[in-house]
Parts: C-alpha cells; structure tokens; sequence
C-alpha cells in the first residue's frame, strides 16, 4: 500500500515538473518576441556636429539626418520587401532586361558587388523602374536576401530614379527562389512629364553654376553650398527619400540631400557615392573621389536645422574614415565601399592653425573693434532670447580679445550690452552667466566661443 502512494506521489510530483517546463518554455517565448520587438525599435541619439555646436538628435528606422540646440532628425527609410508563393506558371518570358544598359564601376560601385546573376537583375530592376513598369519576370531567379540586395544596390547607385520607392514585392517558388518583382512608385510617378521638367530644370540651375568652377573640390564645394542655401531639413518634408524633395521642394531629410549632392557630382563628371550607416541612428551620407583619394561628406550635418541661408559649415566636409568614425560607421553595402584613407584635407594654413573660412565664418563675420563685438552679443542675444547659449564671434586679433577679457573680467559688457538686451527684451532684470574661451587661427584671427545662461529675475515679495 505504501508503494502505491509513494509511486502516486512520484506520478504527481512528476506532472507538476512537465507543467512547469511549458509554462517557463512558454514564458521565454514571450520574452524572445518581446527581444526581437525592441530590436526593430527607432533608437535615438545625440551628437554634436556643426561648427555651431548644433545638437542633432536622429531617430530613424534602420536601414538606411536659430542654428542653436535644435533637433536633427533623419529619416532614411528601409528597403521593405514582401513575397507571396507563385502560382505554378511553365510560361515566364522577361521582358525590357536592360541587358544593354552600361554602368562604368567609377559611378555606380554598388553593381560591382553583386554576382553575375545579380548583376543582370540589377540592369532588368534599373530599366523597368526608368520605363515605370511595375510588374516584371526576372531574367534570372535569386534567393529574396539577394534580390533585396540587388534592389538596395539600384537604389543606391540611381538617385535619378526619384518616383522609386524603397518598397516592393516579389513571388517566389516552393523552392524558395524569386521569379517576380513588383516595385512602387512615389507620387511623382502620376505626372512624370511635369515632375521630369521641374526636376531637370532644377538640377541645370545647380549643374550650371558648378561647372563654370575648374576643380573637382571647387564644384564640391558649390554643391555643398548650394545645398545648404536652397534647401531646409524637414522631418515631414513629402517625397524626402528622394533627390527631388531637395531639388524641386527644396525640404528634406539627410537622405534627399544626399542623394541629390550625389546626382549633382555624378553629372559634374566626380565620383560620388551615397552612403548609409549608423550615427546614433541609421543616417545617409556621400563619399567623393578627389585627386588625393576618398573622402566622406555628411552635407545634411553641414546644415543645421534653423540654418540661415549663407552661413556657411564645413565640420563634415571632407573627412577621412579616421575623422568620421567619431560619430559615423558604414553599414550594409556601404561597408564595401572604398576606403577614405587619403591625407586629411581639413582647412589649415602652411602654419598649421585652421583658417576662419574652414570654421564656416566669412570677411563680413569679422570684428574689429569692441563695439563690434558689443552690438554682435547684443544681436544674437536679442535673436535666441532667454535661457542657456552658446555663440562664436570672429575676432580681428589679439588686441581686441584682451579687450574682452577685460570687458568681462570688470563686468563692462554690462553697460556694453546687456542694459540694452533688457530693454530690448522688457526686462525687470536679469541673471546672466558668461564662459569665454579663445581659440588662435592662421593669420592672427581668434574664433571666441561664448557660453551664456540669461534669465528673467524674479522680484522678491516684500512680507
């Protein structure tokens, strides 16, 4: 009798062990979903990236952007592909292959990394997209993860193809193999004719104007420039993963200024390539080949958001991979793109100091006198208001950045400028803090950084 209950016991203590096994195996297959949910989250980031000190914060999806203290947000969408089972079909003749089309390996890279197989679907997506032929038979089956692969490379290496979504679909067989594809266009695609127009004349005004310049670094620059002025950073910008957003609408987000800088060059006859990867967040840049080698430029962090037109930044014009890596990895096919190992190429003079016009000033920024500088603190007070600050004055040499320090150290600014800023801003009173600090540049210049903090103060109540 007691071997029975005791076997009971060992039946019973046995179930509750299995019941608990699935309910712990059930738990961890809670939590891996929950794992591969935050995985595909948007991460976000902070980073300082202008000569400003502008503070750019990106939250963006992966795959593949006043000037003061404003967010910077990119936008770069990912390819989005999604497959059905193809129904059983002994008839598939391709059509429109592109065999004929040509892509020489200096101005599209992306198509060099494909196999052979890849490559031929790569000229067969590039002719129907230019033809806006959604539907097609693929001249040569391939794995989806290769097809996603050859589209990304499209993508990448065509910034003309502005109606291209980064979306499309595809069959495929029960032996796994891509036999289809389906591609999405934007809104442009509706009115091709008009849109063609307004993009080609765009694109000529900008093309025109570079290439009366005889250097590859002084078109690069103009396009750089160019950018900066006719264009604004718009998280909601329409058709912002295209170079027609920058172009036409003149709003967009790091992935249509790159992608037109990168058809500006191309058609300048330099090599310019567009790159993805992580900066805090998935991001777009460009790589350009110049007589000395690779360099990256980041033109969408040249020009923060709230940037006047005509000023000028250059903190990402240029850089080797040493330089960006700070705050910029390549990812995916972008990882395969040349090395930027060439000399560095940031502004300095033969002395070794950096120059004003690298730091993003202009003559006109230069101050002389301590007036000057006065009425320059009175302004960019008067511009961002209260609260914490920080401002960059071009100092004419050493004579006058003494006479600031000793502005500040007799607290002269006071009837300098802050009595006015009061006035100007209607205050009772005010609290105001003051960091400066002085920075040499080639030719006796000095760039003064100044951290302010301007508060309203508030009048005690009498008991």
């Amino acid at each position: 009798m007691k071997s029975f209950w005791r076997f009971l016991l060992i039946l019973l203590l046995a179930l509750l062990l299995a019941l608990s096994l699935v309910i712990i195996e059930k738990e961890t297959s809670v939590f891996s979903k929950g794992a591969a949910a935050l995985s595909g989250s948007r991460p976000a980031a902070s980073v300082s990236s202008s000569s400003a000190a502008v503070s750019h914060s990106s939250s963006v999806s992966s795959g593949g952007e006043g000037s003061q203290a404003t967010a910077h947000d990119a936008a770069l969408l990912p390819v989005d592909a999604s497959g059905q089972l193809a129904k059983e079909n002994p008839v598939r003749t391709p059509e429109n292959t592109g065999e004929n089309e040509s892509f020489p390996a200096d101005f599209y890279p992306y198509r060099t990394m494909l196999s052979e197989k890849g490559k031929k679907v790569y000229n067969q997506v590039f002719a129907n997209a230019q033809a806006l032929n959604d539907s097609f038979y693929l001249v040569s089956s391939l794995p989806p993860d290769e097809l996603e692969t050859v589209f990304s490379a499209v993508l990448f290496d065509h910034p003309e193809l502005f109606w291209l979504d980064s979306s499309y679909q595809y069959e495929y067989t029960a032996q796994g193999e891509a036999v289809s594809m389906t591609l999405s266009f934007n809104s442009t695609a509706d009115h091709i004719a008009a849109a063609q127009a307004k993009f080609d004349a765009a694109l000529k005004a900008l093309i025109d104007g570079a290439g009366a310049l005889a250097t590859a670094v002084e078109r690069e620059q103009y396009v750089h420039d160019y950018l900066l002025d006719q264009v604004e950073y718009d998280l909601d910008s329409a058709l912002n993963q295209s170079a027609y957003s920058a172009l036409v609408n003149g709003r967009s987000v790091c992935a249509g200024y790159s992608r037109a800088f990168q058809l500006a060059m191309t058609r300048l006859g330099v090599p310019c390539y567009y790159c993805v990867g992580d900066s805090g967040g998935s991001h777009a840049w460009n790589m350009i080949r110049l007589d000395t080698g690779y360099y990256h430029i980041d033109v969408s962090w040249d020009d923060p958001v709230g940037n006047p037109s005509g000023t000028r930044h250059y903190q990402y014009f240029n850089l080797t991979d040493a330089e960006i890596s700070v705050d910029h990895t390549r990812t995916r096919l972008s990882q395969y793109l040349p090395a930027c190992d060439g000399p560095s190429l940031l502004q300095q003079a033969p002395s070794g100091l950096e120059t004003y016009a690298g730091l993003g000033f202009t003559e006109a920024d230069i101050l002389y006198s301590l007036d000057d500088y006065y009425a320059a603190c009175r302004k960019a007070l008067n511009r961002e208001g209260l609260g914490e600050h920080t401002f960059f004055f071009l100092l004419s040499d050493q004579f006058l950045l003494d006479d600031v320090y000793t502005s500040v150290k007799k607290e002269d600014y006071a009837a300098g400028y802050l009595n006015d800023v009061m006035a100007d801003l209607e205050l009772n009173g005010c609290s105001y803090q003051l960091q400066i600090k002085a920075q040499e540049l080639d030719n006796g210049y000095y760039r003064l950084t100044q951290k302010v903090v301007l508060e309203e103060a508030v009048e005690k109540r009498s008991e």
